[in-house]
């Protein structure tokens, strides 16, 4: 209902902002196909200029049309003029003076900007020219990270992670109904160094709950993490959220090198561990890098660490050839001001059948005074040596 509600909506609304039932019909209409495959089939079919057949045993009606149509037809079509890629719905009519003749069109269509490959949902479209223009916004506080890992067959996989402090996002208060909500979209890109985009991931996240459970809500942060197969080289990561409530946006830039699979030991970049939790069973992906074992591993970005009571938590993968049942040397080290302050060399535990040794390094932080380190982590094996670095301010 909401998908046929939202597809009828945008018949009307030829100028005005796409809504959010509109931004998320397809997942809408996902869902009514398992609820009611007849009526979502039938309205798509028609708007999309077709016809279903349903309710028959005999087949021969439908198809004898769907035969005539195909030898007696005529295809039109043309290429809008669309002067700006604001993402709202451009409605189609075709008429015709010759009569007895029956017209098949869909609807109309998004004006959503193109992207070699990828196809462009609604919501994205304000992030897509924020990152367009001449100076990234920057309303909301948040961080993102380009990373790399390997696959479990061991090809090279970009990650992107975006850490959102939910304290810089907007609620509002349902007092009657006694529920906040609050809506909002993050969007990431992978360019080439050519800047065509190889990679996009994005999520609209639209939330709502007790009121009484908002200040506890306010003080968390939004993970999202997403991977893909790169091939090695260097990339420009673009990441952007927006806050569609106050229509605030922010958008970020930077670098990333995807090295190559190594012929022998090698090792992930370093991210900080939030949290760690029981993985669901439902959503169990063999190349998701944060999976681990029963557990899922829960990235934060964080900038700073508290000194004094408590741990600082880092996670990484050694990868070794597969089969290879001998277990790396690891070095981890902290540096200040090029001075090495401390290190530790703890053992690994043997590689999977697959080569992958993950990993969580803890140190207490409160030996550490107030300040910016250097975390280097080495792994060593047959002669090879691999090293990841990070940087970690201490408040």
């Amino acid at each position: 209902i909401v998908a046929v509600a939202a597809h009828r909506s945008q018949q009307g609304a030829h100028t005005g902002p796409v809504t959010r039932d509109q931004a998320t019909g397809i997942d809408h209409a996902l869902a009514s196909i398992q609820a009611d495959t007849q009526n979502s089939l039938d309205e798509l079919s028609q708007k999309t200029g077709g016809f279903m057949i349903a309710n028959t045993n005999d087949l021969r009606p439908g198809l004898h049309r769907v035969t005539e149509d195909l030898d007696t037809h005529y295809e039109i079509a043309y290429s809008p003029q669309i002067l700006a890629f604001d993402g709202h719905f451009r409605q189609i009519a075709v008429t015709v003076k010759r009569p007895d003749v029956r017209v098949q069109t869909r609807n109309g269509y998004y004006a959503l900007p193109f992207i070699p490959g990828q196809s462009v949902a609604p919501f994205e479209v304000p992030m897509l020219s924020a990152l367009a223009g001449a100076t990234l916004p920057s309303d909301i506080l948040f961080h993102s990270s380009g990373l790399h890992f390997r696959s479990s067959s061991g090809n090279p996989l970009g990650v992107v992670v975006f850490d959102v402090p939910l304290d810089g996002i907007e609620f509002t208060k349902d007092e009657v109904n006694q529920l906040y909500q609050t809506h909002f979209s993050v969007l990431a890109l992978f360019k080439d160094a050519q800047g065509s985009v190889v990679r996009k991931f994005s999520q609209d996240v639209p939330r709502q709950g007790p009121l009484s459970n908002l200040n506890g809500f306010k003080v968390g942060h939004f993970i999202y993490s997403q991977y893909a197969p790169l091939s090695p080289g260097r990339y420009t990561l673009e990441t952007v959220v927006f806050d569609r409530i106050t229509g605030k946006i922010s958008a970020r830039k930077s670098s990333v090198l995807i090295p190559p699979a190594a012929d022998g030991v090698g090792i992930s970049s370093l991210v900080r561990v939030r949290s760690v939790f029981p993985k669901d069973a439902g959503t169990v992906h063999a190349d998701d890098p944060f999976q681990v074992a029963a557990e899922t591993i829960s990235p934060g970005l964080d900038d700073d660490a508290k000194a004094g009571p408590g741990a600082l938590s880092f996670f990484f993968t050694v990868y070794v050839k597969s089969g290879d049942q001998t277990i790396p040397g690891l070095n981890i080290e902290f540096f200040q001001d090029g001075q090495r302050i401390g290190h530790a060399e703890p053992k690994l535990q043997a590689p999977d059948s697959r080569g992958i040794i993950p990993y969580i390094a803890s140190t207490p932080l409160d030996s550490f005074k107030p300040g910016q380190y250097e975390l280097r982590v080495t792994v060593s094996q047959d002669g090879k040596a691999a090293t990841e670095r990070t940087l970690v301010t201490i408040e």
